[in-house]
């Protein structure tokens, strides 16, 4: 794929686009060339799909019930200098949804800002679908959002064997559920983080900033979704954020 934005606005794109066995999908620069679903539809589908790379280029503009960016069934595709981002689904799995047995093999990934109103803004893994990492050429998984569930805002995964999650960023260094559900299904390999995280109580208000500490009444964040991210939490150490009069 040459540089530039295939869509169904600049080239009458179809999407998704079904991938296929024994194909692979290059693009020219992983900045250069973008497939916009511009909301239409998952940018990507893969379905009993092996034997194929999805190479430098970027994923966005998706929006599905599940799968916003890659829907992945029964797949292995590989990954390699991607960025998978601003894509949405209703259901599960913003960014990739891996469902049975779905295993691709993920390097130099990017997945940011994705949404879901279910579970896995970032990926969503179900019955036995354990994406692998690089170690060597590091992903990057960070500031993925969730608008209802309130778990696994980054990664969510359910029905399978423990996913060695190894990244050069993620949201934080130390994961809570909000961000990677159920953590028992995951082991952390974690070289820097978006934010730091805050062993304490949070306050909040309509007229703070994202840019203060959140730790006084004079020092507020300004939206729930970041405090979210950032309170650090466990079974034992529970916090509370406070919340100031307004309309949020």
């Amino acid at each position: 794929l040459a540089d530039g934005i295939y869509s169904p606005s600049t080239n009458n794109e179809l999407f998704p686009i079904d991938m296929i066995n024994n194909v692979s999908l290059t693009g020219e620069s992983e900045d250069g060339v973008i497939l916009d679903a511009e909301s239409i539809a998952s940018v990507m589908k893969c379905y009993g799909v092996n034997n194929s790379t999805i190479s430098n280029l970027t994923l966005s503009g998706g929006s599905a019930s599940d799968g916003g960016g890659i829907f992945c069934s029964s797949s292995s595709p590989s990954l390699e200098n991607v960025t998978i981002t601003n894509n949405l689904t209703s259901g599960y799995g913003g960014g990739i949804y891996c469902l049975d047995n779905s295993s691709p093999n993920l390097v130099d990934v990017t997945i940011t800002n994705n949404s879901t109103n279910g579970y896995g803004g970032g990926v969503y893994c179900l019955n036995n679908s354990i994406p692998s990492f690089s170690i060597e050429n590091r992903c990057n998984i960070y500031s993925n959002n969730i608008t209802n569930r309130g778990r696994g805002a980054d990664i969510y995964a359910f029905n399978c064997e423990t996913i060695d999650v190894v990244v050069d960023t993620f949201t934080v260094m130390i994961p809570t559920n909000y961000h990677a559900s159920s953590l028992d299904n995951f082991t952390f390999d974690i070289l820097h983080a978006v934010n730091e995280q805050i062993d304490a109580d949070l306050y909040v208000s309509l007229d703070g900033d994202n840019a203060n500490d959140g730790l006084t009444v004079q020092t507020p964040l300004k939206t729930i979704q970041l405090a979210m991210s950032i309170i650090l939490v466990d079974d034992l150490h529970p916090r509370t954020i406070h919340l100031a009069d307004g309309i949020y």
